[in-house]
């Protein structure tokens, strides 16, 4: 077993995909054999082998995850993933006000969705009619102990017509957002799937712990179903 670090992933992506492997193919253990190629071994039961096989495998892991190199990838892929997760949540507010200045679309993020309608922006609709198009720009703004997905938005509109007429205005109101848990699951599998495939050093993460789960997965449903024979 080497400590170096690619090796070490290595060994956890090489002992998973063979304990995925002997599910996948059903392939079976002979009672006995020889270890080592000179030590003979006897009553070898598919529930030690699997035992023995998910020992192996939390060993190979732990070493893996906790090796200071890997700590310092995830540290990498973490704030990579932070980034991408409030690129996605700028980008799905900034859709729903613009939707709802241009199409009335409903919002689902915003308790007070009327405040984005400045009354410059309603007497200009009544004026103009329908906009050509709605440009949304935010910042966000949370407490330290707030959770990722709610806070205060920041808002410039900038609106145009058919006709030419523009209407813009950034507003000091900062309306408040909670995003909600059917959305929240999406935005972070979509920054999950991103950090996992933006980099080198995402791949090597998330391989291994993709791998190491399912195979470990495989290890408890394989001893709890030799345990109930």
């Amino acid at each position: 077993m080497d400590d170096t670090p690619d090796k070490l992933r290595r060994n956890v992506v090489a002992l998973s995909a063979a304990i995925l492997a002997i599910a996948f193919f059903h392939l079976t253990f002979t009672p006995t054999g020889n270890l080592l190629g000179f030590a003979q071994v006897g009553n070898v039961s598919p529930l030690k082998v699997w035992l023995a096989l998910s020992a192996t495998l939390v060993y190979m892991f732990l070493r893996w995850r906790y090796a200071s190199d890997t700590e310092a990838e995830l540290e990498a892929v973490n704030g990579l993933f932070q980034s991408l997760r409030s690129s996605l949540v700028k980008a799905h507010l900034k859709a729903e006000i613009a939707g709802y200045v241009m199409r009335g679309t409903a919002v689902t993020s915003f308790a007070a969705a009327e405040e984005f309608m400045h009354d410059g922006l309603i007497a200009q609709l009544r004026e103009n009619g329908p906009l050509r198009d709605v440009s949304v720009d935010i910042s966000l703004g949370r407490d330290e102990y707030e959770p990722w997905w709610s806070g205060v938005v920041n808002t410039s509109i900038f609106a145009r017509w058919e006709g030419g007429q523009q209407y813009g205005r950034s507003d000091d109101r900062m309306p408040s957002f909670a995003l909600n848990a059917k959305t929240r699951h999406q935005l972070m599998l979509r920054a999950i799937w991103r950090a996992a495939v933006a980099s080198r050093v995402g791949v090597d993460m998330a391989v291994p712990f993709a791998l190491a789960t399912a195979a470990t997965a495989t290890c408890i449903y394989k001893i709890g179903f030799y345990l109930g024979q």
